[in-house]
């Protein structure tokens, strides 16, 4: 299978497993329970992104494996994204860029 078939499997991959993701668990796994002044237009922003060690269930920190950790300000409320929506987002983006690859390789 070339390049561009395995690029836009990934990207087809991601899309049907963001959107899934979306519609069963929802986009952020937790956010602030600010309301926001009655005519306050929101106003996205990347508050923040961060590896954090996950946690065991013991509580202690594994050292090797971390995970990102990627906040949204919307004016009012920090949104932190869901793992399984970056996990769709990276298939998407991989997909484009492997895609990009094998276009690149038939063209030359």
């Amino acid at each position: 299978m070339g390049l561009k078939r395995v690029g836009m499997s990934l990207f087809g991959f991601g899309l049907l497993f963001g959107s899934v993701v979306a519609v069963v668990f929802g986009l952020f796994e937790g956010s602030t329970d600010v309301g926001c002044p009655p005519g306050v237009e929101p106003l996205y922003s990347l508050e923040r992104v961060a590896l954090v060690p996950v946690q065991t269930l013991g509580g202690t920190p594994l050292s090797d494996l971390v995970r990102p950790r990627i906040v949204v300000n919307d004016g009012c409320n920090a949104l932190e994204v869901s793992v399984l929506a970056q996990w769709a987002a990276l298939f998407v983006l991989l997909g484009v860029v492997v895609g990009a690859i094998g276009l690149l390789r038939s063209r030359s």
